[in-house]
């Protein structure tokens, strides 16, 4: 048969496996999406400097168009064409100055006035292609952007305006810078190629980098190139060791977790155990479980504990029930039994003589026998006390005996007790007029705060003090009785939670009987 621990351990292994197989799938999800977002962030962030270094280079280039087209040099120039302008500023040197390759003016009637290109980055003359005459004669308005003119070339195009930008524009000045790699890869900070105008993709080359193209557009939309730039892709290292970092500390915390659980189970199950071993050794009802802590174990021990409170209570009141039947029975075989035989004596010597002495004796015989037989069951009696108020229940006692009595104390004051206080009371003034030969009972009731003294007082001959110490003892008697009427009033105001005491007065004895307040 598995053991509970076995079954536990195995339950919380297979837990702590599902969920580390969860957090490391998941982990590993969250870093592979991070790394890839970073990734993406980073190249978009490249792919940006470098449109905006393709950018930046148009919007140059057109403002040094802008500059030389509305100028009133040039703005004559369009129209006498003047050797002067062009010895004086369309020289070599000015296209190294304004970093260009190609400039050409054109009239309104889309000639060509004048043309010329040098590559101004290797000092050194070049031809205009063909493919820029072409858009030169077609020239109609102010334009700027990429064309391919054989390669991809940034170009600008200015109407010929006065100084103050005024008039009619007399014709057209194009400028266009050829696309370097050495430029914008100055600009980005980062190596950046132009090639081919292939599909734009994202692809690893041999020694691992992302290789990027860039579409480079013309000023129609038109794919006529790409930037190309590599990069290394350090968020992919990155990921590999954050999910290495995040599989060991997974297991980690996963060990970590198992020992502590099955430490923390091993304790509380020897906990556990230790209940059952105190319940299997246990050979007295008053042992109790010592409890520790405050969970559910700690219930369970209290609980046990609460259970054999409860048994202790039932066996203490089996034990007072059976030495109960045990003394009635005593009393019905004795007492009972000797009254029975004296009555049959005196039945047999009046039933001879006829003497009414007899037949009084019988009587008050048999009102000994109606007594004792009511305080046996009082004393049965298991009925739930009650709140009694004690001058109603001196007053009934009372009202069957001719004698003088006297209340002092609250009429209102009560105690906790059931029926049985009325036999308290009545054999307490039985004992005060038959034994005692009182003609006057006075009872005061005390109030003690949570307790209540009744004080019975006669004023008869007292009690001897060589039977003091022997009066609530089981049988003593000193007139020939059973001697157990003051014995069985003791255990019915112990039963109650109170006491009966006496002492002596100088005109008579005193009864004292405490019971709880009600």
């Amino acid at each position: 048969m598995a053991s509970v621990r076995w079954k536990f351990v195995v339950a919380m292994g297979l837990t702590i496996l599902v969920m580390a197989l969860v957090s490391m799938a998941l982990a590993v999800f969250t870093v592979s999406n991070l790394s890839e977002e970073i990734g993406e962030r980073v190249l978009e962030e490249k792919v940006e400097l470098v449109k905006n270094a393709l950018d930046r280079e148009v919007e140059e280039l057109d403002k040094i168009c802008m500059d030389w087209a509305y100028w009133d040099d040039t703005y004559e120039f369009i129209l006498n064409k003047n050797k002067d302008y062009i010895e004086a500023n369309l020289v070599n040197e000015t296209f190294v100055d304004i970093e260009v390759n190609y400039i050409i003016f054109v009239d309104r009637q889309e000639n060509v006035v004048w043309a010329g290109a040098y590559d101004w980055k290797n000092e050194t003359p070049m031809e205009i292609p063909g493919e820029l005459y072409e858009f030169a004669e077609s020239v109609n308005g102010e334009v700027k952007g990429i064309a391919d003119f054989g390669s991809p070339t940034f170009i600008a195009v200015r109407g010929i305006l006065p100084s103050n930008e005024s008039g009619e524009a007399r014709g057209w000045l194009i400028f266009a810078r050829k696309v370097y790699d050495e430029e914008i890869s100055a600009l980005t900070g980062f190596p950046v190629h132009i090639v081919g105008p292939r599909t734009t993709t994202l692809s690893h080359s041999h020694n691992g980098n992302v290789a990027v193209l860039v579409p480079v557009r013309d000023m129609r939309g038109a794919t006529i190139a790409n930037a190309m730039f590599s990069v290394y892709p350090f968020w992919l290292e990155i990921s590999s060791d954050s999910i290495r970092i995040v599989l060991v500390s997974v297991v980690i915390t996963s060990s970590a977790l198992s020992i502590a659980v099955i430490a923390m189970l091993d304790r509380e199950l020897r906990r556990i155990l230790s209940v059952g071993e105190f319940l299997k050794g246990l050979k007295d009802v008053r042992e109790r479980i010592s409890v520790t802590g405050n969970d559910e174990i700690s219930e369970l021990a209290k609980n046990v504990n609460t259970l054999l409170e409860r048994i202790e209570r039932y066996t203490q009141e089996m034990k007072s029930l059976n030495d109960t039947l045990s003394f009635m029975n005593k009393i019905l075989r004795h007492d009972v039994k000797n009254k029975l035989a004296a009555i049959s004596i005196l039945a047999e010597l009046g039933s001879e003589s006829g003497e009414k002495e007899y037949y009084d004796k019988i009587r008050r015989t048999c009102n000994e026998i109606v007594r004792t037989l009511n305080r046996m069951r009082d004393l049965e009696d298991k009925e739930g006390v009650r709140s009694l108020r004690l001058s109603e229940v001196v007053r009934e006692v009372m009202d069957g005996y001719d004698v003088e009595w006297n209340w002092k104390g609250d009429e209102e004051i009560a105690v906790l007790a059931d029926s049985g206080l009325y036999t308290v009371v009545d054999n307490l003034v039985h004992n005060a007029i038959a034994h005692g030969k009182t003609k006057r009972i006075d009872f005061e009731a005390v109030d003690r705060r949570k307790t209540v003294e009744l004080r019975v007082k006669d004023y008869g001959v007292g009690i001897p003090e060589e039977v003091r110490d022997r009066i609530f003892e089981e049988g003593f008697s000193t007139s020939g009785s059973t001697g157990l009427g003051l014995f069985i009033i003791k255990k019915l105001v112990e039963r109650y939670g109170g006491k009966l005491t006496f002492e002596n007065d100088t005109d008579g004895a005193v009864f004292i009987v405490e019971l709880p307040k009600g």
